[in-house]
């Protein structure tokens, strides 16, 4: 009879180890993904501020300013492998005097560079900067969601590498093992 009271014992401590195991992923998987988010964040609001204080200015006919910042449009999304074989712009505007435009290049190259680098290998990551009629939807590597008219905005698109049951755990659609993320920041005068 004491043989089978240890039995159920180490019955009931393994499935309690391996509940901890699974636990214990989870976590993982969670922590990874608000890291990834919160180095989105980090960085496009750093851009964001970069364009704010390096704006086209125009004054209209009635004596009204508006700012642009065409300097940083990318008519494309700016993929992990470009930014690998990128070389920075010149001249390098923390030690030269640069013009508008030339700021504006080094500061998209600082934020693609930093974007990618917090990312290592755990991904894949997208970044595009362009005007987004449609706030409400977020960006995906398909789909950036730009388009001709709207505010200009920060869009970052990535696919993190994940178990199968990690991407279920966040999608109830996903099969592969990768989970799609997507973040976007308006840039406002």
């Amino acid at each position: 009879f004491a043989m089978f009271e240890v039995l159920i014992t180490v019955f009931l401590l393994a499935v309690g180890v391996l509940g901890l195991a699974a636990v214990q992923m989870k976590t993982y998987s969670i922590t990874r993904d608000a890291d990834n988010r919160s180095n989105v964040s980090l960085h496009a609001e750093g851009l964001a501020e970069a364009m704010r204080a390096n704006p086209r200015r125009a004054i209209d006919a009635s004596n009204v300013m508006s700012w642009s910042w065409s300097d940083y449009l990318e008519t494309s999304a700016v993929t992990t492998q470009a930014v690998e074989t990128a070389t920075a712009p010149t001249p390098n505007c923390h030690t030269s005097v640069c013009t508008q435009k030339q700021l504006a290049d080094y500061d998209l190259y600082e934020f693609h560079q930093n974007l990618h680098r917090s990312f290592g290998t755990d991904g894949e990551v997208f970044s595009q900067i362009c005007p987004s009629a449609n706030l409400t939807t977020l960006p995906t590597p398909e789909n950036m969601g730009c388009a001709a008219t709207g505010p200009m905005t920060i869009k970052v698109a990535w696919r993190s590498k994940a178990t199968k049951s990690e991407a279920q755990a966040v999608s109830s659609t996903a099969v592969s093992g990768t989970i799609v993320s997507g973040y976007q920041l308006t840039v406002a005068e």
